[in-house]
């Protein structure tokens, strides 16, 4: 029966893949005959992956790291499903989850899609693109996650499980070269400071150079420019201390403090050309691509790797973060445990491009910020033969300063506009949000029979949020600073605005659990999922008051059901799930020109998903994944004068695919084996904004990777070849619409055609 019912799900081929849960310090050994057992703790407990009633990926950090595939977003090329949405030329990105999403730049902003590090949350939309080092695995927990992790789990979750403490001594150390000036170097030191004290050190650097030719102001078959940087560099410095310690079997106090320091260089945005059209009443009713701009530039040939803008230097961006947690975990006996984490977390960031994306010295738009937050859960949690069940208190402390806006250096366009040619200007907007919030949540596991389970939860939250916002005009004597100097100041725009709320919020879950056998679950039920409110920062100029500001929280009803099957002797594994998803009060992002904004919609999504995990042959072993999306958001109006419609949700593909394919050669060279892998990701064509005009849309691609690894007898020795992007693809990431402004479209790209080579030392 269980063959029969893989063979049925087999079509929608949410990506499950055993072969990646492989740990950094994980020694040599005998291929298995089954695909083995991933352990995740997406409730809150360790579970066999295929017990657990959610569609779950897991991937572990080492096979990603063998793969090539360095920051912490790439997990997204392969979870169909799963996908990045973009802004900063690509720098800032964000996960969307079975169409769930959310663009905006505001470093205030919280996406739907939460994130944690080290089982604490990352608030901030920037925050989610750090040093990725030293991690056991990530978990992908599709769907909403409200009840056990709370904050903002509307979409679903990104949980990054870092490697802990050991009680012996072992550690790793790994360097890495490759194209563009690349180099890496990731290690760890783990074991014992005493009977009862261990300790954990890691530490990253990560770099690459420039491989965006900028032509700006040369001709655009020249390969050195004279007067602005190349772009694409970026350094990434990073390091993690942890000390547990073990008084007793019953007892874990475990720190972490970490801090990571990321630089780029300014965000590399190319341009197309782009007009609008408009009917006879004169709406726009789309915008197309044209060979120039507004301006009559004509953009250079991105085949080549060529743009051309008048604002670029490295080490310029930035983003920064200090972490500290404290984990408790107390055994009070009777399968009991009472767990405390407490977390601080600070954070800066800073981007700055050229809005035109051109040799002309017209208008540039940055950002500035930090934040910090704070957080306390304290958890209870217990099982029996037929009950198992957690409650908690979670409280979350979020303060934000941001400023953004538009800048005008001298003699350019933007700054003639106001009359300030001779000293530019800059139109600047500060933000400032302390957001405050508690809950109280629980969830329960019964089992009615041996087979058949019920699975309920609820979560309530109280929230307040005082929001402060003002916008001012500064001159503009360095075009690589957002000035907010006070000598510099030349007015103020509008009223300044403020306004306090507070609202209460709850998510619920019911579900029904069957494993008819022990390599057989079905599971199906209702989950709704909430997200905050918050506020819009418009840039200078537009009006502020409670219509245009603030945004309130969205809802989420998501209805679901899957199979988790194991046949074929342990062999095979099929995972797939199909879900409808109903929104009220979606957050919908939307830009129109240089106004950016939030707005409350309804929506819909569904979809179906799955995965086929295959080792016929102990050395052999393939996972195909796949997904099929319709994402909608309703009562849009894409255009001044034209009525409401609905569109395609951004940065939500219709089709997903992913294929990973390896071979192990035992003893094939030097007593060592040879691991033959090759990856294939394939994403289908999605809109950038929600007007769904011909120049927002990015066409589908598909990537290929290979890898070659060698690695000793012993398991501790291992050297690695990777090709990323093998045929050189150039796939947009993102595109922002500015016809409007300066008559073009900013196109961000991938990166291109990548090769490293790595070597590996694991005790």
């Amino acid at each position: 029966m269980t063959t029969a019912l893989a063979t049925a799900f087999l079509a929608p081929a949410v990506v499950v893949t055993p072969a990646f849960a492989e740990t950094a310090t994980q020694p040599a050994a005998a291929p298995e005959a089954a695909v083995g057992e991933i352990v995740v703790t997406a409730q809150h407990r360790e579970e066999n992956l295929q017990k657990v009633p959610i569609a779950v990926t897991a991937l572990g950090g080492a096979a990603l790291r063998s793969m090539g595939l360095n920051r912490s977003t790439d997990i997204a090329k392969l979870t169909p499903g799963v996908s990045i949405s973009a802004s900063s030329g690509g720098e800032n990105a964000q996960y969307t989850m079975r169409g769930v999403t959310q663009n905006d730049y505001s470093q205030i902003a919280e996406g739907p899609i939460a994130v944690y590090l080290d089982d604490s949350y990352i608030p901030n939309l920037q925050g989610q693109n750090f040093g990725f080092y030293d991690m056991e695995r990530v978990e992908v927990l599709k769907g909403p996650q409200g009840i056990l992790f709370g904050r903002n789990a509307t979409g679903g979750l990104v949980n990054y499980v870092i490697a802990k403490p050991t009680e012996h001594l072992s550690g790793y150390a790994n360097a890495t070269y490759g194209s563009y000036g690349t180099a890496r170097f990731e290690g760890a030191l783990s074991g014992p400071l005493s009977d009862t004290l261990s300790a954990r050190a890691s530490f990253l650097f990560d770099r690459n150079g420039d491989y965006w030719r900028n032509v700006a102001g040369q001709s655009t078959t020249s390969t050195v420019s004279p007067c602005c940087h190349d772009l694409g560099e970026k350094r990434n410095l990073a390091a993690r201390l942890q000390l547990e310690y073990r008084p007793n079997s019953d007892l874990s106090i475990r720190f972490m403090g970490s801090i990571n320091r990321q630089r780029y260089s300014n965000a590399a945005y190319g341009e197309i050309g782009s007009r609008a059209v408009t009917n006879a009443a004169g709406n726009v009713t789309n915008t197309v691509f044209v060979p120039t701009d507004a301006l009559g530039f004509t953009p250079p040939d991105i085949e080549k790797r060529q743009i051309a803008s008048d604002l670029a230097r490295d080490n310029q961006d930035y983003s920064y973060s200090n972490d500290a947690n404290i984990h408790v975990d107390y055994n009070l006996g009777g399968g009991t445990h009472l767990i405390s984490i407490t977390s601080y977390r600070r954070f800066w960031s800073q981007t700055l491009f050229d809005a035109d994306a051109s040799p002309s010295n017209f208008l540039n738009f940055g950002s500035k910020g930090h934040a910090q937050n704070w957080s306390e859960e304290l958890r209870l949690q217990g099982a029996s033969d037929r009950v198992t069940w957690s409650t908690g208190l979670y409280l979350l402390d979020i303060v934000s300063n941001f400023n953004v806006g538009l800048q005008g250096p001298v003699n350019s366009l933007y700054a003639g506009l106001f009359g300030a040619s001779a000293t530019g200007i800059d139109t600047v907007n500060f933000a400032h949000l302390n957001d405050r919030s508690g809950s109280l949540f629980g969830q329960i596991e019964y089992k009615i029979t041996p087979t058949l389970s019920l699975v309920g939860g609820l979560r309530g939250v109280l929230e307040h949020q005082d929001f402060d916002y003002s916008q001012a005009a500064y001159t503009n004597p360095d075009p690589y600073v957002i000035d907010t100097n006070p000598a510099h100041f030349l007015y103020s725009f509008n009223q300044d605005y403020h306004n306090s709320r507070s609202e209460s919020l709850w998510s619920g879950k019911a579900q029904v659990v069957w494993s008819p056998d022990h390599d057989t679950m079905f599971y199906a039920g209702v989950n709704r999922g909430v997200k905050s409110g918050n506020y819009n920062v418009l840039l200078a100029g537009n009006n502020l008051n409670n219509y245009t500001v603030p945004y309130g929280a969205e809802t989420l009803i998501a209805y679901e059901a899957g199979a988790k099957l194991t046949f074929w002797g342990g062999k095979a594994r099929f995972n797939a799930a199909a879900y409808y998803y109903d929104y009220k009060n979606y957050q919908a992002y939307s830009s129109r020109g240089l106004v950016t904004y939030v707005v409350n919609k309804p929506a819909r999504n569904y979809g179906v998903e799955g995965s086929l995990t295959l080792k016929p042959v102990p050395n052999f072993q393939i996972d195909m994944s796949g997904s099929l999306l319709s994402a909608k958001v309703k009562n849009v109006q894409v255009s001044s004068g034209l009525p409401e419609q609905t569109v395609d949700t951004p940065f939500a593909p219709h089709q997903q695919a992913a294929v990973v394919a390896s071979y192990t050669l035992p003893g094939a060279l030097a007593k060592g084996d040879i691991i033959l892998s090759g990856n294939y990701t394939y994403q289908s064509g999605t809109y950038t904004n929600n007007q769904n005009f011909s120049n927002q849309w990015i066409p589908g691609y598909s990537l290929v990777g290979a890898s070659v690894r060698w690695r000793d007898q012993t398991g501790k020795f291992d050297l690695n070849f990777t090709a990323n992007n093998i045929f050189d693809k150039r796939y947009l990431v993102t595109l922002v619409d500015l016809t409007s402004v300066c008559g073009c479209t900013e196109a961000a790209y991938g990166t291109p055609q990548w090769f490293t080579i790595s070597a590996g030392y694991h005790f």
